[in-house]
């Protein structure tokens, strides 16, 4: 292969090296237009209502929604983690209260920039782990596939990571649901495990996958450690140069 003479190989270590914080920057660039996209989000998080908890009953009844949610528990009813639409609608105010302010469950409505309730949103907080399990229903059909999912996802990983403190966000989605876990993939989340034949579905069963998200670097902290790491590239490169006298190429 020869060698190359070391002022050619610097200058070639200096393009390629341009070419990396290019790459990087760009990369951080995607992150700070992501993280800049929560301000613009197409839905907003509130408080969950009486009247929302009918809707979210009624969108149960419907087994493709349901099915993209907890499916159906064994005894046929739609499962919903924290709560129970069909008891809670006529619920008392103190059951209602220690439904929605329990710090292990925070459960927050959907609703468009116009004023529409679309879905709920609920975190399974484990407070001892500062990690919780994440849960997103679009229970209206036709806005499915319309990036409320993802807008919905957003609002939720930045409630959190910097509302709650929370260290760790993960998901447990079937495996034949395959527009919510490309949504999540998409997200930064990642396949940490399989759950067997978890999930009953239309008389057969199915693997569920659990992603996971960490809570990630801010865009200032992502742009040091990117600088930080090319600096000890060059560093490395021209302290394995200088030593030897030629690049090995």
């Amino acid at each position: 292969f020869g060698t190359i003479p070391l002022g050619r190989s610097i200058a070639k270590r200096a393009i390629i090296d341009r070419c990396y914080v290019i790459g990087r920057l760009l990369v951080a660039l995607t992150y700070i237009i992501q993280e800049a996209n929560v301000s613009r989000q197409l839905i907003t998080l509130i408080n969950v209502s009486r009247e929302d908890v009918s809707r979210i009953q009624a969108w149960l009844k419907d087994d493709e929604v349901a099915d993209s949610w907890f499916g159906r528990y064994a005894y046929g009813d739609p499962a919903h983690l924290g709560y129970h639409p069909t008891e809670l609608i006529a619920a008392s105010d103190e059951t209602w209260d220690r439904t929605f302010k329990n710090p292990e469950h925070r459960i927050s409505s959907i609703y468009t920039a116009e004023g529409d309730h679309i879905g709920e949103v609920h975190i399974a907080v484990e407070e001892s782990l500062y990690d919780g399990q994440l849960s997103i229903l679009i229970g209206r059909k036709d806005l499915w596939h319309h990036g409320y999912g993802t807008s919905a996802l957003r609002a939720t990983l930045e409630m959190a990571f910097k509302v709650l403190g929370l260290a760790r966000i993960w998901v447990d989605v079937p495996e034949y649901n395959v527009a919510a876990r490309n949504m999540f993939r998409h997200m930064g989340f990642v396949h940490e495990g399989t759950l067997r034949k978890s999930r009953p579905h239309h008389g057969s069963r199915f693997d569920s996958v659990v992603m996971g998200m960490c809570v990630p670097l801010s865009t200032r902290d992502r742009i040091k450690l990117i600088f930080g790491l090319l600096s000890f590239r060059r560093h490395t490169a021209l302290m394995t140069g200088f030593k030897h006298g030629t690049w090995t190429n």
